[in-house]
């Protein structure tokens, strides 16, 4: 529990006024100064035992009985650990956190292709600079890391082929990458950059910083399907979802409003893991190889090499 500062520092004017009220000077000495500082965090940390000065906050979870998943407000790794012991204690349940390579897995066995995820590693995409580990995933069992690539895949299909990508259900999703870019070097030695624009991507640094052989670990994305657009900042290895703005619920009945609420939750997840799953299905295939040359082809042209 942190002490409030203007608290700790009124109590001790209060005591030091008191302990030099009989100083023939009026002023306090040096023994008394430490005196009152000792007695205000004593008396302020009496009062906080009473919980008064402990912070509190807020975040809200859903837990939605069609899907069995957990839906949970914040994308901070000490509050989910927070969340997963209190679940614990309260459901006697426990639940595990939906990264990159678990969805990965999950969506690669409908297709039979998880020996594909299995025998995954980094990809290369700027040869001479590829990293055989990624710093930020110390597991070397984790898949964790095609979360970055599918951010990079985003990024070349949007830049190079088509914006709009056919799922599997047969809908399409229109994708822009926009507002806001994170990226990292995957060898820890370059360090890390965020860029805020409109069109993060479209910007040389961004280029220049993948061509160096960073890894986008945050993007800002624009997608719509079904006629319904989603904003929102997608984190590359855990697949957090963070800042969602989704249209409000037409429906005027406050029952009604929140099952709108739901249901829209739950189209905003199946368009992410349909698009994450467009991706896997290329990915973790015989055809990755001559993805991966072609995407190593379009961060190599001139054109696209800032000064």
């Amino acid at each position: 529990v942190k002490l409030p500062s203007d608290l700790l520092r009124a109590y001790y004017a209060i005591d030091l006024a008191a302990l030099a009220k009989q100083n023939p000077s009026g002023l306090p000495s040096a023994r008394q100064k430490r005196e009152a500082k000792e007695s205000a965090r004593e008396r302020l940390e009496q009062e906080a035992k009473d919980g008064r000065y402990r912070k509190r906050k807020l975040i809200e979870v859903v837990w939605d009985r069609k899907s069995n998943e957990l839906l949970f407000g914040t994308t901070s790794v000490s509050q989910i650990d927070r969340l997963l012991v209190l679940f614990k204690n309260t459901f006697g349940r426990g639940f595990e956190a939906v990264t990159a390579g678990r969805r990965a897995y999950a969506l690669a066995e409908t297709h039979g292709r998880t020996r594909g995820v299995d025998d995954a590693s980094p990809s290369p995409f700027v040869p001479g600079l590829a990293a055989k580990d990624v710093a930020w995933i110390p597991d070397e069992a984790s898949r964790d890391f095609v979360g970055n690539e599918f951010l990079i895949w985003l990024w070349y299909q949007c830049d190079d082929e088509s914006a709009t990508f056919e799922l599997l259900d047969g809908s399409e999703a229109t994708v822009f990458l926009a507002r806001t870019l994170t990226l990292e070097c995957p060898r820890g030695q370059t360090g890390h950059e965020t860029i805020t624009h409109e069109g993060p991507t479209r910007l040389p640094e961004a280029m220049r910083a993948i061509q160096s052989g960073k890894l986008p670990r945050k993007v800002g994305l624009t997608v719509v399907r079904h006629g319904v657009q989603y904003e929102f900042n997608l984190h590359a290895e855990t697949l957090a979802v963070g800042g969602a703005k989704i249209p409000p619920p037409e429906e005027e009945d406050d029952r009604a409003r929140l099952e709108a609420r739901a249901q829209q939750l739950r189209d905003l997840i199946e368009t992410l893991d349909l698009l994450f799953d467009a991706f896997g299905r290329v990915r973790f295939s015989a055809d990755w190889p001559k993805e991966l040359a072609k995407m190593q082809r379009w961060l190599s042209r001139e054109e696209r090499r800032a000064a």
